[in-house]
């Protein structure tokens, strides 16, 4: 759970970060921190369908966010 977690939260700060106005490498660290921030997104697309199966916090987690959604279809 942390891992994802810290892969959000970095995901998040590369997204939305910006280079140094004065910087002479400004592309270069533009298209660097949204390309890593890219890839987290990626890792985090492919590692939580995969760990909901086997890790047990996250397994709970899963079920219980379908639960929500279900209960919430039944009342409405």
């Amino acid at each position: 759970m942390a891992i994802l977690i810290s892969l959000f939260t970095t995901a998040l700060f590369c997204i939305f970060s910006e280079p140094a106005e004065n910087s002479t490498r400004w592309f270069f660290e533009f298209f660097v921190s949204k390309g890593f921030g890219a890839a987290c997104i990626w890792s985090l697309t492919k590692l939580y369908p995969r760990w909901s199966k086997t890790d047990k916090w996250i397994a709970r987690y899963e079920a219980w966010c379908m639960k929500g959604i279900e209960d919430d279809i039944e009342t409405t």
